[in-house]
C-alpha cells in the first residue's frame, strides 16, 4: 500500500514549495472514544477510567506537548498502569494528525479529550453562554468516531448547533468520521454542516445525513 503522502501528491508539494506550512504554532485537539476501562482505585473518581490516550512516549513524538485534559492517564500512572493507558487507535491517529512523520510535523500543542468529556468540557455543552467556548486558541478539531446509538434528536440538535456555531466564530476546522460500512451515518457528528468527514478511501463507509431539524 502506497503512503498516504503519496496519494496527496505531499513529496511533489514540498519538492516545489519547500517552505510550504509545517503546522508550526498551530493548536490542535483530538478527542477519542474508549477502547478500553479499568476500575480506578476505591477512594479516587471517576470510579471507571478509560483507554483513548495516545502514546507519548513514542520517539515521533518527542516534541509534542501533549496534554490529557480528561485527566485519566495520570490515574493509570499512579496505579502503575500506563502501558494499558494507551490506545493503538488513538496512536494510529496522532501519527497522522502531528507526529514528526506527519504532514503536520510542526505542531507541538495538542489537547487530548475522553470523546464524551469534549462534549462536557471541550465543547462545553452545558454552558448556555456560547461565547464562554472561546478562547482556547484551537485551530483543528479531529473527531475519529462515531456515537453509538444515537442520541435523541433535540440532544443531537444542540451538540451540532454548537459545534457549527464554533466552527463559525473561531474559524475552527473540525474533522470527524463516518461509519466504516454502507448504511446511514450516525448523527453525531457527521451531520453539522460545516465539519469536514472523512470516510475509507474504497469509500465502504456510511452516506447520507440524518432528519433531525437542528436549525
Amino acid at each position: 500500500m502506497a503512503s498516504y503522502k503519496v496519494d496527496i501528491s505531499y513529496e511533489r508539494l514540498i519538492s516545489e514549495y519547500p517552505s510550504a506550512p509545517t503546522g508550526a504554532g498551530v493548536r490542535v485537539e483530538m478527542s477519542e472514544a474508549s477502547y478500553g476501562s479499568f476500575d480506578n482505585e476505591p477512594s479516587f473518581t471517576p470510579e471507571t477510567i478509560e483507554v483513548y490516550h495516545p502514546d507519548g512516549r513514542l520517539p515521533e513524538f518527542s516534541n509534542d506537548n501533549i496534554i490529557d485534559v480528561t485527566g485519566h492517564l495520570d490515574d493509570f500512572i499512579r496505579m502503575d498502569m500506563e502501558d494499558e493507558a494507551y490506545s493503538a487507535h488513538s496512536t494510529g491517529v496522532a501519527r497522522n494528525l502531528f507526529s514528526s512523520n506527519s504532514i503536520a510535523h510542526g505542531v507541538s500543542q495538542v489537547d487530548v479529550y475522553f470523546a464524551s468529556d469534549w462534549f462536557e468540557h471541550g465543547l462545553n455543552i452545558f454552558d448556555p453562554v456560547y461565547e464562554n467556548t472561546l478562547a482556547r486558541d484551537i485551530r483543528v478539531s479531529s473527531h475519529s468516531w462515531v456515537v453509538n446509538p444515537d442520541p435523541d434528536n433535540n440532544s443531537s440538535a444542540v451538540f451540532l448547533t454548537k459545534t457549527d456555531w464554533l466552527i463559525d466564530k473561531e474559524e475552527r476546522s473540525v474533522v470527524s468520521g463516518l461509519i466504516n460500512s454502507s448504511g446511514t451515518n450516525r448523527k453525531l457528528l457527521s451531520n453539522a454542516y460545516n465539519n469536514i468527514n472523512v470516510g475509507k478511501s474504497d469509500g465502504n463507509n456510511g452516506q447520507g445525513t440524518s432528519d433531525i431539524d437542528a436549525y
